[in-house]
């Protein structure tokens, strides 16, 4: 039995689209395969010799690096697990003031010891400078934690108002720049329309009567608390930057299973899917307008994005049973390699 130890690095959407959700879906497909993956918030150096391969994504400190070196000279796996380029992080992200050049550098050194890199995108996985030994495996939505699933979009439920949500960490500053300007022109023109930030609002909208802030959603509420917030559509916006083109389009999967039609920035990891884009503020405004304006065109937007997620990026569908072969394939080689030596 190869034994592996999947590090949850903490309770944010990274853990869990990272950690909680292969382990919880891979398991049993990889017990099967005579491989025991486990997860765990942290690590027990004086156990970890119990282990054969351990999985990690957080990043490094002297002590926890220390004995990351003492464990794998003793013949341990390690796979580093990243979901965002460190290399190129834009100021305005707090992790930028912790991955200095010496921090990134010893970073770099970890990445070229590694037996093993695994990304959630391809940009990602050249981006962290090591291809030939990255191995890409996406971020899956799980639909059973979004039951019931909606049959329908959200607009045009019976009403009094039609809602706009954007949902994002305070560090997405410059994305949320990109609808400022068409989200002020929007509620000046509409008075029934009332916007929703999850994350932070811009300067420009602070204290307006129709927007709304909720600073921060636990991971574990906030599928039922999107759901409840009945968005008739979610904006997804995102500056065209080597950053944001190596990330995944959480935004865009979650939007869509909480029943809202979403229009985002054709950027990177949104250009894929079937939906809505829009670049200047002028198109922003069109978007939206003409989605709130024809149930048919917004039924038809949501119901083709839907299919997609269920069937591409779901672990229900069969993006979920490839992800599992893959992985129990590429920790198998892994394995063979190392006992072939």
């Amino acid at each position: 039995m190869i034994k592996i130890l999947r590090l949850d690095a903490g309770e944010d959407g990274c853990a869990l689209y990272r950690s909680v959700l292969p382990v919880k879906h891979c398991k049993d497909y990889l017990s099967e395969k005579n491989i025991d993956l486990e997860l765990s918030s942290k690590i027990d150096w004086s156990k970890m010799w119990h282990y054969d391969i351990l999985i990690c994504n957080r990043f490094l400190n002297i002590h926890f690096a220390t004995e990351l070196y003492k464990w794998k000279q003793n013949r341990g796996l390690l796979i580093w697990d990243f979901d965002d380029n460190i290399f190129d992080i834009p100021e305005s992200n707090p992790c930028s003031r912790q991955l200095q050049p010496i921090v990134l550098s010893a970073h770099e050194l970890f990445f070229s010891w590694s037996d093993m890199l695994t990304t959630s995108t391809e940009p990602l996985k050249g981006a962290l400078r090591f291809p030939e030994k990255t191995a890409v495996f996406p971020n899956l939505v799980d639909l059973d934690l979004w039951n019931p699933l909606p049959d329908k979009p959200n607009l045009r439920n019976p009403k009094q108002q039609q809602t706009i949500v954007y949902h994002g960490s305070t560090t997405h500053v410059e994305d949320i720049a990109l609808v400022t300007e068409a989200l002020v022109t929007l509620l000046a023109r509409h008075e029934d329309l009332v916007v929703y930030f999850v994350g932070d609002a811009p300067n420009a909208l602070y204290g307006h009567p129709r927007v709304w802030r909720f600073p921060y959603i636990d991971t574990a509420l906030f599928p039922r608390f999107l759901r409840l917030l009945n968005a008739d559509i979610f904006l997804c916006p995102l500056v065209d930057s080597c950053f944001n083109a190596c990330k995944s389009a959480i935004k865009v999967l979650e939007s869509t299973i909480a029943g809202g039609v979403v229009i985002a920035s054709p950027v990177g990891p949104y250009n894929d899917f079937p939906i809505n884009y829009a670049r200047t503020s002028e198109e922003w405004v069109y978007q939206i307008e003409r989605l709130l304006g024809s149930e048919a065109e917004a039924e038809g937007s949501w119901q083709d994005c839907m299919e997609f997620v269920r069937q591409n990026h779901s672990w229900q569908g069969p993006a979920g049973q490839l992800y599992k072969e893959r992985f129990a394939d590429t920790i198998l080689r892994l394995w063979d390699h190392r006992t072939n030596e």
